[in-house]
């Protein structure tokens, strides 16, 4: 059985970039999130009220493969977003009014039932980085479908965030061992990271 580990936070934090690292220091897989080639990604951008729901049910349906890969398959697996985290992007456009009553009740059935079949993680790893970092790693980025996401929209997905993960406000989440890290630093370079890798106890998650 699989060993997982989640990381976690805003938007534009570092997710994807810390993954990466750790998978290469200590040799874990990296399972990427699944959102470059979803086939709702470029639509959604042109019209959220009309595709937002789709969108959602790809990537949950995705991210319940991918987890229930890692969790059947011998070795450690780092994702750069895991379930609970896809359900924050549903929870806000509900609130939005892009996702309807509906759409959001077979989301959250669905949701409910795909989790009574997979293991929660082995570890947390919370990146703690104010929305106004986010914003500025962001530009840096350049990427074009966040050419225009305004810096209002990360300081409402912390307030959606922090209490998923912190408060671990799923059931789901309640037992699982939880690391939050200040990723606020403008320069995360090897000598940062090579002490904040140790203190995770990677190798621990196979004793």
């Amino acid at each position: 059985m699989g060993k997982i580990i989640w990381i976690e936070g805003i938007v534009g934090v570092g997710k994807s970039t810390f993954a990466h690292i750790l998978s290469n220091v200590t040799g874990i897989t990296f399972i990427q999130e699944p959102v470059d080639d979803n086939p709702y990604l470029q639509d959604f951008y042109e019209d959220m009220h009309r595709w937002a729901f789709p969108m959602q049910m790809e990537l949950l349906y995705r991210r319940f493969d991918q987890h229930r890969y890692a969790q059947e398959t011998d070795g450690i697996f780092v994702f750069d977003r895991g379930i609970s985290g896809d359900k924050v992007f549903a929870d806000m456009l509900f609130d939005s009014g892009h996702i309807t009553d509906r759409e959001y009740d077979t989301y959250i059935m669905t949701h409910k039932v795909m989790l009574k079949g997979l293991t929660p993680p082995d570890l947390i790893v919370y990146l703690d980085g104010t929305p106004e970092t986010a914003y500025q790693r962001i530009l840096k980025r350049d990427r074009d479908q966040e050419a225009t996401l305004p810096l209002s929209y990360l300081q409402n997905m912390e307030n959606y965030y922090q209490p998923m993960f912190l408060d671990k406000q799923e059931g789901f989440l309640k037992d699982v061992k939880l690391r939050v890290l200040d990723w606020n630093k403008d320069s995360l370079d090897d000598r940062y990271l090579a002490p904040i890798i140790r203190s995770l106890g990677i190798g621990e998650l196979n004793d």
